[in-house]
C-alpha cells in the first residue's frame, strides 16, 4: 500500500467595507448638486447606483440609499450603505405693498414694498433690504434666496399719475404809435380744471375779469387765473410803446450860379418801427435818399413807419447867395518862404476849396503857408462849383529875421548843439553874434558849419574872454555851398560865434555839430601845428587832396613877408592875423592875382613870436603859422 497526504488551510476573513463622504454632506440642495464618496476596505467595489458604480469613487445626484459591496483578495465580501436626501425646493417669493397703491401721485409721493419667502434678497435697484421705498415710476424686481440656495424672483410695476398742470400764457400786441393806447393781451389757459376765473391788475388797479384785455397803454399787467379745483396761477405781461417817431432832414439850398443845382432835402427818421417811408407835399415818396429838384420855398415832409404812424415837419429851401471871401496875410520873413494867406469864405454852399494861383490848383485848407514874397491870385470854389471873384493878395518881404538885435556880443543869441539857425546880415559892417555853452564832460572837437548865400560871409569862434580862436581844421561840404571849421572846445564853457563879412543883404545857415558826415571833404591846414584856444600844439600834415594852399615867404622873417596862394582864384580874399593867444592883429580884405596876394605883409610893429595867418575866399579858409624874430 502507499499513502499520500494534503494539508488544507482556510482564509475566509471578510473585508471591512467603509464609505468616505468627500462632500461632507448627505443632502442635495440648489448649491450642492452632487455628493462625492469613496469606498474603502477591498480590492474591488460594486455600487447599487451612482455615476461610477464599479469604482471606489462615486457621486450621487439623486436622493436614495446607496450600498457598496466590497470584495477583498480572498473573495470575501462586505457591504456598506449611505443614505442621500434632497432639499431643492425653490422659495416662494412675494411682495407686500405696504402703501396699498402702485401709483405715484401728488398725494402719494412714495410706495413701501416688503419682500417675503426667503432668507436673503436682491432688488433690481441694488437694495438688499427686505423693505424698500419707491418714489420713481418703473418696474422693480427682487430675487429671493432660500436657505438651500434656491432662488425665486418676483416683480412689481409702479406707475405715475401726473395731473395736467394749470398753465397760463399769452400773446402781447404792443402799442403801434407812441401817442396811442392800442395794446392788447390774448390769454391762453391750459390744464387744471375748468372753468377758470380771471382777475387782471395793473399798478394795483383792477383791470377786468375777462380772459383777454385790450385798449392798453404801455406798462406791466398781471392776471390771476383760478381753476375749479382751487389751483391758481399768476402771470405778468409787459406792453411796450415804441419810442417817439421823429423826423429830421438835411438840405441843399438852391444855387444862384448854377441853374442845374436846384435845392434838395434828405430826410431821416428815428424811433417808431422800421422800415420808414418818406413823402413830400410835391407827391414824391422814397425809402432812402433825397427829394431833389426843389426851388426856393417851404415844403412839408413826412415819415410813415411800419405801424403806419406818421410824423411831419416843414423845411424851407432858400436861394444861396454868391460866394465871397475876405483874406488876411502874414508877410514872409527874409531868408524863408514863411508867408501865409488865410481866407475866410462866406455865401455859396460849404465846404469850400481854395486856390492861390487863379484856380489852377485847389486845396481844402483855408490857409496857404510856406509862401515866398510875391503876388497871389486867390479864388474860392463852393460845393456847387460856384466861384468867387478872384483877388490879388501881395505877400511882402518884411525885411527882418529872428536875429535883428544881436549885432553886439552881449546881445548874442543862444545856439544849441545840432541846432540850425537861419538868419541874414546886411551891408559891410553888419554882424550877428551867437553864444554856445558846451556840456559838462563835453570836451572835444566841435564843428562850426556855415552855408552862406553871399561871398565873404564867415563864422568865427571867440573864447569867453573875447580872444579869437583859430580852427584846427577847415573844409567844405561837398555838394553844398557850406564850409566848416573844427575847434577844440572845453567842457562847461561859453563860446561866442561871430558871423560877418557880407557885402550885400544875404542869408546864411549856421550850425554847431559834434561830428561830420562822411560826405564832407576835408582840407587840412598846411602848418605842422595849429595853436588852439587852450594853447595845445596839434601836429598836422599836408593832405594829399589839397587843391589850394597858403605859403608865407620868407618864414621865419623879420616881420615883412609875402603870401603865395596857389589854388586861390583871382579876385578878393580876406586875410586875418592873430597872435599865439588868439588876439586879433589884422582883419582886412585883399586882392589875389596870379596866385599871390598883392603887396607885402608888414608885422614889424608887433612883438617877436608866433602868429597865425588865415586866408578866406568863397567859403574856403587856409591857416599857416609864421614866425617873427
Amino acid at each position: 500500500t502507499d499513502t499520500e497526504s494534503i494539508t488544507i488551510t482556510a482564509d475566509q476573513t471578510a473585508p471591512t467595507a467603509g464609505i468616505t463622504n468627500n462632500t461632507n454632506k448627505t443632502e442635495l440642495t440648489c448649491t450642492t448638486s452632487a455628493i462625492s464618496v469613496t469606498a474603502t476596505g477591498g480590492t474591488s467595489y460594486s455600487w447599487s447606483g451612482g455615476t461610477t458604480p464599479t469604482a471606489a469613487a462615486n457621486s450621487f445626484t439623486e436622493a436614495g440609499t446607496y450600498t457598496v459591496t466590497v470584495t477583498n483578495a480572498n473573495g470575501c465580501t462586505d457591504t456598506e450603505s449611505i443614505t442621500i436626501t434632497a432639499d431643492q425646493t425653490a422659495p416662494v417669493a412675494g411682495i407686500t405693498n405696504n402703501t396699498g397703491s402702485t401709483e405715484l401721485s401728488l398725494t402719494i409721493t412714495s410706495i413701501s414694498l416688503t419682500v417675503t419667502g426667503g432668507g436673503s434678497y436682491q432688488w433690481s435697484n441694488g437694495s438688499t433690504a427686505a423693505t424698500i421705498s419707491i418714489s420713481t415710476a418703473g418696474s422693480y424686481s427682487v430675487t429671493v434666496t432660500g436657505a438651500n440656495g434656491c432662488t425665486s424672483s418676483v416683480s412689481i410695476t409702479i406707475s405715475q399719475n401726473t395731473p395736467v398742470e394749470l398753465t397760463v400764457s399769452g400773446v402781447v400786441t404792443d402799442i403801434s404809435c407812441s401817442d396811442l393806447n392800442d395794446g392788447s393781451i390774448d390769454l391762453t389757459v391750459t390744464g387744471g380744471k375748468a372753468p377758470y376765473i380771471y382777475s387782471w391788475y395793473s399798478r394795483r388797479e383792477r383791470k377786468g375779469a375777462l380772459e383777454d384785455i385790450s385798449s392798453l397803454k404801455s406798462g406791466t399787467y398781471a392776471v390771476l387765473v383760478k381753476d375749479a379745483a382751487g389751483v391758481s396761477v399768476v402771470k405778468s405781461f409787459m406792453v411796450v410803446s415804441p419810442s417817439l417817431l421823429e423826423i429830421g432832414s438835411t438840405q441843399t439850398d438852391a444855387s444862384n450860379c448854377n441853374s442845374n443845382e436846384l435845392g434838395s432835402i434828405t430826410p431821416f427818421s428815428d424811433g417808431g418801427k422800421e422800415p420808414y417811408m418818406f413823402s413830400i407835399n410835391t407827391g414824391q415818396e422814397l425809402v432812402d435818399g433825397k427829394f431833389t429838384g426843389l426851388t426856393a420855398g417851404t415844403y412839408t415832409i413826412s415819415v410813415r413807419d411800419a405801424n403806419n404812424c406818421v410824423k411831419s415837419k416843414s423845411v424851407t429851401i432858400t436861394q444861396i447867395v454868391s460866394v465871397s471871401f475876405i483874406s488876411s496875410k502874414v508877410n514872409a520873413t527874409s531868408c524863408s518862404a514863411n508867408g501865409s494867406i488865410t481866407v475866410t469864405a462866406s455865401g455859396g454852399q460849404s465846404p469850400y476849396q481854395y486856390s492861390k494861383d487863379g484856380g489852377v490848383n485847389w486845396q481844402v485848407s483855408d490857409t496857404f503857408t510856406g509862401l515866398e514874397a510875391q503876388s497871389y491870385s486867390v479864388i474860392v470854389r463852393d460845393n456847387l462849383s460856384c466861384f468867387s471873384e478872384s483877388a490879388s493878395v501881395e505877400v511882402s518881404d518884411n525885411g527882418s529875421d529872428a536875429y535883428e538885435d544881436n549885432n553886439i556880443r552881449r546881445a548874442a543869441k543862444a545856439i544849441g548843439l545840432e541846432s540850425s539857425i537861419q538868419a541874414r546880415i546886411g551891408v559891410s559892417g553888419d554882424v550877428d553874434w551867437f553864444k554856445h555853452t558846451t556840456p559838462q564832460n563835453g570836451s572835444g572837437t566841435y564843428y562850426l558849419i556855415i552855408e552862406a548865400q553871399a561871398a565873404g560871409q564867415v563864422a568865427q569862434v571867440y573864447q569867453g574872454n573875447g580872444l579869437l580862436m583859430v580852427p584846427k581844421q577847415t573844409g567844405l561840404v561837398e555838394g553844398f555851398s557850406a564850409s566848416y571849421g573844427a575847434y577844440n572846445l572845453s567842457s562847461g564853457k561859453k563860446y561866442y560865434i561871430k558871423v560877418s563879412g557880407a557885402t550885400s543883404l544875404a542869408c546864411y545857415n549856421l550850425k554847431i555839430s559834434s561830428s561830420l558826415n562822411t560826405n564832407l571833404r576835408l582840407f587840412e591846414n598846411q602848418s605842422e601845428e595849429v595853436q588852439t584856444s587852450e594853447n595845445q600844439d596839434i601836429p598836422r600834415k599836408v593832405s594829399a587832396e589839397e587843391i589850394y594852399d597858403v605859403i608865407a615867404y620868407p618864414n621865419p622873417s623879420n616881420g615883412i613877408f609875402r603870401l603865395a596862394l596857389p589854388g586861390f582864384a583871382d579876385g578878393e580874399a580876406r586875410m586875418m592875423i592873430v597872435d599865439g593867444m588868439g588876439r586879433m592883429i589884422r582883419d582886412e580884405p585883399g586882392q589875389v592875382e596870379n596866385g599871390k596876394k598883392l603887396g607885402e605883409v608888414d608885422l614889424t610893429y608887433v612883438a617877436k613870436g608866433i602868429y597865425y595867418v588865415q586866408v578866406m575866399q568863397e567859403g574856403r579858409a587856409k591857416t599857416i603859422r609864421v614866425i617873427l624874430h
